[in-house]
This record gives structure tokens, sequence and C-alpha cells, in this order.
């Protein structure tokens, strides 16, 4: 018998009719999105009990969407849904619910959070103390190497009431030294006294005096302005505190009050220790062991969103410094991230900040999640060789030339993207689709591949009240698109091969023949990239010049003669294109002074966003995904951290097994969706049948394994069926068989 309870009450169902669609999600809907399963809307008797507990509404809402929400659970022996009914209509006699299960049900969920909500809370291990503003030459590779910093803090005004024979102590600056320095303190005060007495300037060590001055002050005059400035040399070691306070005494003529405003300034020369560099930590570390990764990202327009000449550097302009001198996220070199990038160029010396990135694992992102909504995760492929040292690009920074004390948190890094839709894209991406037991609240994840290939099934022939028939329908090819990330490097250097005579494929530039007819196009294996057979504007003469890139964004094909529809996959979010030639420039480090090394980097060149930054200034916020692949040697066998989507280190050899490319032996079709396009573009059609489940069978029904109909197997796409009071009505069920003929 069936029974249903709504928020904290069982409710009448003698007359209930709750028709039920069991959705699977391994087929995509029309929208691109996995399909969700649903109780849909029935009505109830809107009882006096249903009006207690939904505080005796008479229509939805007000506002917003006109929806009720309270949780449900549905018990029809042992087939049990549960999770959150929506009241969408209320009259005095009845009301109108509908109630998402599994895979909607979790999509609920997720809609109702963003990223940034889920608590990704590590902190990224960084000294914002290093902050420069004022940068004079600095050679990183130098040991003893000197910058010079300056940090501003203001004193907000205060108001300090005195009582005779009183003292008091202001605290106006605590600061914790971050290096072994020799300290330029420099404190700027300007005050106001109303009837004061003696005040002192006092800077303690450890909470140990070390230097007192006894500031300009007046007796018996009512009032009086005045300023001063204290300047003195003081060496600090690491981890020192320092305190600036100030001081009123006891001698004073009568009850006064003393005002002051102003701000503090604390110039330093640190002496930058090449044994203390940012995220030590994290170059020989891994997920799980860290949540997040550092590596550098080729980026000619960092901090594009910077107005012009905002910062200047004596003639500099940083934003043009970083787009052509230092055009790298998190530069590695001589085995550390430095924290200045220099160099002398035309005979003269630029300075730069390194500018810093993390990127969260995906694995680490996914276990937040689920963690956070109340979910678990079964056969966490995220969590496997191949996907565990997956992360997740950005484009916000930690922008030094800003000085910000509030630490950086992971989830200072993510956008305000709904969890469902990052969800959804990222397992697109990646040829992953995922079961959901509400009741459980467990999420199974699976590769579609893995589904079609799975060899075995499990019986479904008996009670079957209408054989299988087909409805024909058919493919004429398939069309895997990848929807590129906002990028001017792809913009200008991944490009169609449309209209091109494709003559083959050499290893090297120099096997190019020394001549070819317009438009003859080779692929390079060592450039990666196609060449063509054109007009050289450099070199005024005919000449093989670069063409794109090998990042195909889209991977299809189609038989012409035929009047059927394509099967479409599209993948939302995207890898980004690794740097492994210039078309000008050749391999190798681009930053100034670099060695010239060679090295492959991922190369993605939008803008960036950074905390402080006016909004009016901001970009939108992008997302793609790269593999950590670790420490790899660079042309000098020196080791560096490597972003890539590919499976190749930079002399070609193979350290992965899974790249995030299209195409290739390594690439997404090849190793998580040809087998399945394959049997989409061989089925035939859906197969249509009807069969009486049991509330047992509906309860283990399970759209990942193939079932047995009479020797064919099928895989299960829909499930139809009404419950009732007293009973559950025939199911009907859609259904796509293997590659051979059905026998009933």
């Amino acid at each position: 018998m069936l029974r249903l309870k709504i928020g904290n009450i069982w409710v009448e169902v003698s007359e209930v009719d709750i028709p039920v669609v069991l959705r699977s999600p391994v087929f995509l809907t029309n929208e691109k999105k996995i399909p969700g399963s649903f109780l849909f809307n029935f009505t109830l008797p809107y009882t006096d009990a249903l009006k207690t507990e939904l505080n005796f509404i008479h229509r939805p809402s007000r506002k917003g969407k006109p929806v009720v929400s309270r949780a449900f659970e549905l018990h029809f022996g042992p087939l049990h849904f549960s999770g959150t009914a929506s009241i969408t209509s209320i009259n005095e006699t009845q009301i109108e619910v509908s109630m998402p299960v599994d895979t909607g049900d979790l999509s609920k969920a997720l809609k109702s959070y963003t990223l940034k909500d889920i608590g990704l809370d590590d902190e990224v291990i960084y000294s914002p103390d290093l902050s420069i503003t004022n940068l004079v030459e600095s050679y990183f590779d130098v040991i003893n190497d000197d910058s010079y910093f300056v940090r501003e803090i203001d004193i907000k005004p205060d108001t300090i009431r005195l009582d005779p024979d009183h003292f008091y102590n202001l605290t106006a600056f605590t600061w914790t030294i971050p290096y072994a320095a020799s300290f330029n303190l420099k404190v700027i005060l300007n005050y106001e006294i109303m009837w004061g007495g003696p005040i002192f300037l006092n800077i303690y060590k450890n909470n140990v005096l070390l230097d007192s001055v006894n500031l300009p002050q007046v007796y018996g005059t009512p009032h009086g302005l005045y300023s001063h400035i204290y300047e003195a040399v003081h060496n600090f070691a690491v981890g020192d505190v320092i305190n600036i306070k100030l001081a009123i005494g006891s001698l004073l003529i009568q009850s006064g009050v003393f005002r002051t405003h102003g701000s503090i300034v604390s110039g330093t020369m640190v002496i930058i220790d090449p044994e203390n560099t940012p995220f030590d930590n994290i170059i020989s570390s891994q997920y799980p062991d860290v949540n997040y990764a550092i590596f550098p990202l080729n980026n000619t327009q960092t901090l594009n969103n910077i107005p012009d000449t905002f910062y200047r550097i004596d003639y500099s302009d940083i934003r043009d410094n970083h787009s052509k001198l230092a055009t790298y996220i998190n530069y590695f070199r001589n085995g550390k991230f430095p924290w200045v990038v220099s160099g002398t160029q035309n005979v003269v010396s630029y300075a730069m900040l390194n500018l810093f990135s993390p990127y969260p694992y995906v694995a680490a992102i996914i276990a937040k999640l689920f963690s956070f909504i109340g979910y678990s995760v079964n056969n966490n492929l995220f969590e496997t060789n191949d996907l565990k040292q997956l992360t997740l690009i950005h484009n916000t920074i930690i922008n030094n030339y800003f000085y910000d004390e509030t630490p950086f948190l992971l989830s200072d890094f993510l956008p305000e993207q709904l969890l469902s839709d990052f969800f959804r894209d990222l397992c697109s991406a990646l040829g992953i689709t995922f079961k959901v037991n509400s009741l459980t609240r467990t999420i199974t994840l699976a590769y579609y591949d893995d589904i079609i290939a799975d060899p075995t099934s499990v019986e479904f022939s008996d009670n079957i009240s209408v054989a299988p028939t087909l409805t024909p329908e058919s493919f004429n090819g398939y069309k895997i698109e990848y929807k590129a990330p906002s990028c001017q490097y792809i913009n200008d250097y991944v490009k169609s091969l449309e209209g091109l005579t494709i003559k083959g494929t050499v290893n090297i530039f120099n096997q190019l023949p020394p001549g070819a007819a317009i438009n003859d196009c080779y692929y390079v294996t060592s450039r990666k990239a196609w060449y063509i057979w054109n007009y050289d504007t450099e070199l005024t003469v005919l000449n093989w010049i670069h063409h794109s890139f090998d990042h195909p964004l889209i991977q299809e094909t189609i038989d012409e003669n035929s009047e059927d529809q394509q099967f479409s996959m599209e993948m939302p979010l995207n890898t980004i294109l690794m740097d492994y030639h210039h078309p000008v420039d050749g391999a190798g480090d681009k930053t100034i002074n670099s060695g010239l090394r060679g090295w492959i980097t991922p190369a993605w060149f939008t803008p960036c966003n950074f905390r402080l930054l006016p909004e009016s200034s901001r970009s939108d916020d992008s997302l793609a995904l790269l593999f950590y692949r670790g420490m790899v040697n660079d042309s000098n066998d020196e080791t560096y951290p490597l972003g890539s989507n590919t499976v190749y280190d930079y002399d070609g050899n193979v350290i992965a097994n899974q790249a995030l490319t299209i195409n290739g032996a390594h690439g997404i079709y090849e190793t998580r969706l040809r087998r399945f396009i394959e049997f989409m573009l061989q089925s035939p059609g859906d197969y249509t049948f009807k069969k009486q489940l049991t509330p047992i069978e509906i309860a283990n029904l399970d759209f990942f394994r193939w079932h047995k109909i009479q020797g064919v197997d099928y895989l299960l796409k829909e499930v139809r069926f009404n419950i009732r009071f007293d009973h559950i009505t025939t199911a009907e069920i859609t259904a796509i068989r293997r590659n051979m003929e059905p026998t009933i």
C-alpha cells in the first residue's frame, strides 16, 4: 500500500494517482543536459492537517517562483523515494505537487549553491607582507638581492578621554616580521591636543621597549595641532613582533581629549633569501597531500584590466612590462618560484613581481562539493590515477602590487558558478555520467564507454505484456564540439583546415619540401602545428607559413548523402592550448633573460581578476581544465612543474594515459567516447515495450546495466508508470538494444 509523507505529516492518498518518470542519465536531453527523474504533478486533498503543515497557504508564493517546498517520503512496500516536494498550485480543496527524485533531486540541490559556497577554505601559503609598491632593481638569480617595499596602514580617528593620574596606551600598529632584515621604520603622525599632557611614541619588539620618543606637546594651551615624523633603523629576525604605541603620560594639568589621525608607513630594505621562496611545499606535492597545484601558465594579457599607467616604476609601465617581458603566471626557474623576475633588454634593466595563482585539484573540489550538500561518491573517478591530478584553471591571480593583509583561500579563486552547471559541464567534458540514489544520498560515476563495453546483463524477460517495437531513428554521423574558453591565443593560432590541400606529415620543420602549390598543407609533428605554403609577409617571398596549432575544437564525421541528423555532444568546459612553438620565436621561455631554455607551458591569453580590482574593470570569470604532470625536464635538463592538456613532456616522452584534447590516441574521443558514439550511430532507434514491474524491481533498476529480454540486451532510457493507492500500473519502457536483431 502507498504511504506518502510531506513535511511532518502523512497525507491522505486513497484517491491519489502519481505519474512516475525515471530517466537514464546515460542519454542527454535535447538541451544537452543530463535528464532527471520525477514524480510528476499530481493532486492531493487540501486537508486540515496539510493546511497546518503549510501554514494555511492559499497560494504558493507572492514573489519569486510560485513554489512551496517540503521534504517528502514515499513508500510502496520496498520501493522508497525521498527528496523535496514542490507545491506548485493551491486552492481551497486541493494542492498540486511534483517531486524530483534521484538525479532530479540532486540537480535541485546543486542549483542552490555556487562554487564559492562549498567551503574550499584551504589557506594559500603565501606571504602578502612582501607586497611591493616601490620596486627598484632586483635580480632574483643573485643571492642577497635587495628590494624595497612599503606598507601603509591608516589609523582611524580616535578620541581618548583621559582622567587625571591615569596612563593610557593606544596600540596603533602591530606587525610580525616575515624576513630577517634591517628595517627602516617610519611613523608619520598628525595629531590634535586639547588640554594635553606628555605624549610618547613607543616602539616595542616582542613586547620589550625598543625606542621611545617624547612628542611635541603643550601644557595649558586650549588647542594645538602638531605633526611629527619618527624614522630609525632597527634589526629584526623572522617572527619578531613590532608594536607601535601612543602613550599618554600621567602628568596632566587637567582632564582633556587627545585626538589623532594619519597613517603609519614602515618602509624597509629586505634581503630576499633564495632559500625562502613561496610555494616550496607545493612543488614536490600532489593531490591528495595538497588541494592545489602551482605551475607556469603563459598569459600576455594578465594585467590588461589595469587602466593605462595605473602602475609605473620609474619610466616603466608594469602592465606593458608583464605583457612583453614577464608573460608567465607562476614563473619558475632554478628550482623555485622567485618573488622577483628581472633582466636587461636593450641596456635597460627591468624588475617585475612574479604573479601567482593556485589551481585547485578537481578531486578536491568534488570531494568538498558533495560533502557540502550531504552526498557521498561511489566509484569516484576523480580520485583515480587518470584524473586525480586534474586541475581547474581560472582567471584570478594574486596581484602583489596591491598590499592586502587578508589571507588568500582557495575559495577566493573560484567563480560564483552554480554547482549544477559546473558538475554537468565537467562530466560532459570527460565522458562521464552519474546516477544518484536519493535514499542513500550516494552518487555513482561511470564513463559512457565503460557502460557500453560491459558484456554482462541482468535478466529482464518476466512479465512483459507488449514486446519491444522499434521507432526508427538513425544518425548520419557525429559531432563533438569543444566550447573553447575565451582566449586570444586560440583565436590567433587555432584555425580551420577548410580549403587547404593536406599533403602529409613530417617530423621536423626542415623536412618540408623546398616548394609547393599555394595552400598546400603539412603537419609538423615536432611543432604540433600545421604549415601552409603561402606568401610570407616578413620575408616577402613564398614560404612555409605557420597556419594553426593542432588543437581541433570540433571533431566530426558526416554522411552528406543522408538526411538524418548528426549525433552531437557539446563540451562546454574545455582545456586550453599548449605553447609548444611560437610561429616566429620558436619554442622556449619567453621571459626576459630566460637563458634560451626550451619548455612547454599552457597558454591562455585573457585578462585576469584579482582582489581589490574595481568592479568596473573586472572580466567575466572563465574556467578551463589542465593536468598537473609534476616535475619534468626543460631543454637544459632542469626540472620545472608542468601543467598540460597532453600526455607528453618537453622531450616528447609519454608520461600519462589521458589527454584533454579531442583527437589522438590519448584524447577524449578515443579513450572515453568512441564506443558510446559508435553504439549510438549503429542504433536503428528506440525500442518501446511494456512490463509489469514489482516494487522491488523498480527499487533495483540500474540504468548503468544492460537488461536481457529473450536473449537480447537493452540499455534502458526511460521507465514510466503510475503509483496508486493499492497498485503500480504497467510500465512503459524505452530502451536501445545492442547491435543484434531482437527475437521477440
